[in-house]
């Protein structure tokens, strides 16, 4: 039955993002200030077989962006009950003359000596572009173990401007208690107001770091 609703999940989650409000482009070309994202993945063809194995739930993202902003930082919601209860920032690096590049996340559940599965997940957090990689780790609260859960991968590339909070990617789990099932909306953040948890991974852009 569990299996059941992480598939179904699954599949609203993937038409969320086909009916989402931003609109969508094929055009790559930026204007000042404007940021692409571009669904990716951690795996490429040879290892997405082995993702199945490291027991990590993942994400990422390609980022191009045309500004002047000198740093880009991620942050982390976590909701409950479809309310916003935390919004944290993890870190952020500087840039010049713009950024390309990808940000990547994973969660990883921790097994205790006696097999039973921490309320504890580590939250690994990466900033990556041709001159090496930014990581984080953090053990955050995780959901229920009874709720079921399926990540929401960005699947098509949109726009947005360097003004805003970008949610690049989402985690999203019900009570399998009861017959909630949430269906397409127009937002991440929408979605998270459905469901029973979720974690959003944000990415934004400023004007000096602190």
């Amino acid at each position: 039955m569990k299996m059941k609703k992480i598939i179904c999940i699954t599949m609203v989650v993937c038409l969320m993002f086909l009916g989402c409000n931003r609109e969508s482009s094929n055009d790559t070309e930026l204007m000042e200030g404007e940021v692409l994202i571009i669904p990716s993945s951690l795996y490429d063809e040879s290892t997405k077989k082995l993702g199945a194995h490291l027991d990590m739930t993942t994400g990422c993202v390609e980022i191009e962006y045309k500004g002047n902003k000198k740093c880009i930082g991620v942050k982390y919601e976590t909701w409950e009950g479809g309310i916003l209860k935390n919004s944290t920032n993890i870190f952020k690096i500087s840039i010049d003359d713009g950024f390309n590049g990808e940000v990547s996340i994973s969660l990883k559940d921790i097994v205790m000596d006696n097999l039973e599965t921490s309320q504890t997940t580590i939250m690994t957090t990466v900033i990556s572009d041709q001159n090496g990689y930014s990581r984080s780790r953090k053990y955050i609260d995780r959901y229920p173990k009874s709720y079921g859960s399926s990540p929401c991968n960005i699947i098509e590339a949109f726009k947005d401007t360097d003004d805003n909070e970008i949610s690049i990617w989402g985690f999203m789990a019900t009570d399998d208690g009861t017959s909630s099932v949430y269906s397409q909306e127009k937002s991440i953040e929408a979605t998270a107001e459905k469901v029973d948890w979720a974690l959003i991974l944000k990415v934004y852009f400023e004007d000096k770091i602190e």
